[in-house]
């Protein structure tokens, strides 16, 4: 059986030490928080890489549009602001179309209101799991600590279940 062989195995060492106990329900509770970790650094990582991105000004952006703007041209302004890639395109998209100064800046405000709630999306999620991954590690330590009680009802008062009850105290702090 499972308690036979782990009486019989060599201990292991480092992260093997958690998938060698036999218990597979405190293994997919592990799993589990190494999976909402791994997914929250990368959507991390790309949420800062693809923000970056977007919010860089691009190079030409003062030649297109000052130029035109210079020359009272409106609707070269509003065609090279349109043509501009990221945030700033479409938030100077957005104000050359306007047709005066108030009515620019709420077309910048609404726009504004806009690319955050685009960009600030992956955050929603990070958050989610910064929300449930202490939840699963909780009900993770519950179940190891059950396991342990339960490991030393079973031993009776003649004892000799310290390696159940180990067992079950190992998967309690590690989830």
């Amino acid at each position: 059986t499972l308690l036979a062989q782990a009486e019989n195995a060599e201990p292991a060492s480092g992260v093997a030490m958690f998938f060698v106990a036999g218990d597979s329900f405190g293994q997919v509770i592990l799993a589990i928080l190494w999976l909402m970790s791994f997914t929250g650094v990368a959507v991390a990582i790309w949420s800062w890489t693809r923000a970056r991105a977007e919010l860089q000004i691009p190079r030409n952006a003062d030649n297109l549009l000052l130029a035109p703007a210079r020359r009272g041209d409106a609707r070269e302004a509003r065609s090279a602001a349109q043509s501009l890639r990221g945030v700033f395109g479409r938030l100077t998209g957005a104000v050359t179309t306007a047709p005066d100064g108030e009515a620019a800046r709420h077309a910048a405000d609404e726009a504004a209101g806009i690319e955050w709630q685009r960009l600030s999306k992956p955050v929603e999620l990070i958050a989610l799991m910064g929300q449930v991954a202490p939840m699963v590690g909780l009900f993770g330590t519950v179940y190891g600590m059950i396991r342990a009680f339960v490991a030393l009802v079973e031993s009776g008062p003649a004892g000799g279940g310290d390696l159940r009850l180990a067992a079950g105290i190992s998967t309690a702090l590690v989830t």
